[in-house]
């Protein structure tokens, strides 16, 4: 058995030449960068985000040096892109938890009551022509410029009033009332005279005789003898309606008798009796006064109410209120009191807070 005999190796091409052409090809020549197909995108701006970002969820708001969060980015994207990139969005600064509406009206509010505050801080002007100071001992003012007219007011010596207008037949002059009505007083009774500069008067002075001058008039108490007031308010958390008609033996003391009726929902309280009215300030704008009633309460009970039984109780009621005068002879009444309501077994109490308008004669 003969040897195998190996096949020759036949000489090839060396291969070094074509390894130094490969790298030479994807190498760097001299003089010449690379060519780069895809440019590194840029770092963003610490205060910006990249468009190609999405809001996720779960990642905490991003917020600017001053704790306000950043403007939406997709609210801009109608700018041109430079615009965008060079202009910033205003931002007004406001307190934080307090909507800007309710900053809005509170400077409105304060900007107002700064207005009426310097208004009231003026000195007012005489709007009338002339002035007029009663000379007689007790000038009677009338409705008409005739004694026959009716007697509306009686002005005290000493009183100013401010003349409206000349009457064309005899010597009368037309006046305004403190109340803001108007009458006629005879010439002979009073003297004409100039209004002379204001005086050196302090700031809640002329604040008040701001405030009485626009919407206070006197109080028709010291010339009146008959009152009737008409109240509405609560009577121990119900409702309750009372009319108080009044008869003035002075400016002090008044006769006061009340009748009225509290309503509910299973029963009513009918209430009557007569009491006395004492006013601490007689003729004051806003005058305190107090008062002690005593009379009865008649309690009916409704159709479908078997506990309540129909009875008649003594009642007594003490306390007291103000009463406010305004202009064109307005008056409203306030009252607190408290109702006692009490027979020969049992008593209860009751309070009373009402408002409503008076009238005198």
């Amino acid at each position: 058995m003969q040897p195998r005999r190996r096949r020759p190796v036949l000489p090839g091409p060396d291969l070094a030449p074509l390894r130094r052409a490969r790298r030479l090809r994807h190498g760097v020549r001299q003089a010449r960068l690379p060519r780069r197909g895809r440019q590194r995108p840029r770092l963003p701006q610490p205060d910006r985000l990249s468009r190609r970002l999405q809001a996720h969820a779960d990642l905490p708001q991003l917020r600017q040096p001053d704790r306000q969060r950043v403007p939406d980015q997709a609210a801009r994207r109608d700018r041109s892109a430079r615009r965008r990139r060079h202009l910033r969005e205003r931002h007004r600064r406001c307190r934080a938890g307090v909507p800007r509406l309710v900053q809005v009206t509170a400077r409105l509010v304060l900007a107002a009551a700064v207005a009426l505050g310097a208004l009231a801080l003026c000195p007012a002007r005489a709007g009338a022509e002339a002035y007029l100071r009663v000379i007689a001992q007790r000038a009677p003012v009338h409705s008409g410029p005739n004694s026959s007219y009716r007697e509306v007011y009686f002005a005290e010596r000493g009183q100013v009033f401010a003349v409206l207008e000349r009457g064309t037949r005899d010597y009368w002059f037309k006046i305004e009332l403190d109340d803001g009505t108007s009458g006629w007083i005879l010439g002979d009774m009073v003297y004409p005279f100039e209004v002379g500069p204001p005086g050196e008067e302090g700031v809640f002075t002329r604040i008040g005789q701001a405030i009485k001058g626009a919407i206070l008039g006197p109080s028709p108490v010291g010339y009146a003898s008959v009152g009737l007031s008409f109240s509405a308010g609560v009577l121990d958390g119900e409702g309750m309606y009372l009319l108080r008609p009044s008869w003035l033996i002075d400016p002090y003391w008044a006769i006061e008798g009340f009748a009225g009726l509290s309503p509910r929902a299973e029963k009513d309280i009918f209430l009557g009796g007569l009491g006395f009215v004492l006013r601490l300030v007689p003729g004051a704008v806003i005058g305190p006064y107090a008062g002690l009633s005593t009379g009865a309460a008649h309690i009916r009970p409704k159709v479908d109410n078997f506990v309540d039984k129909n009875e008649t109780l003594m009642a007594l009621g003490a306390g007291g209120g103000f009463e406010i005068t305004f202009k064109k002879q307005i008056t409203l009444r306030l009252d607190a009191r408290n109702w006692s309501l009490f027979n020969q077994n049992h008593a209860s109490n009751s309070q009373e807070y009402s408002g409503g308008l008076a009238i005198f004669f």
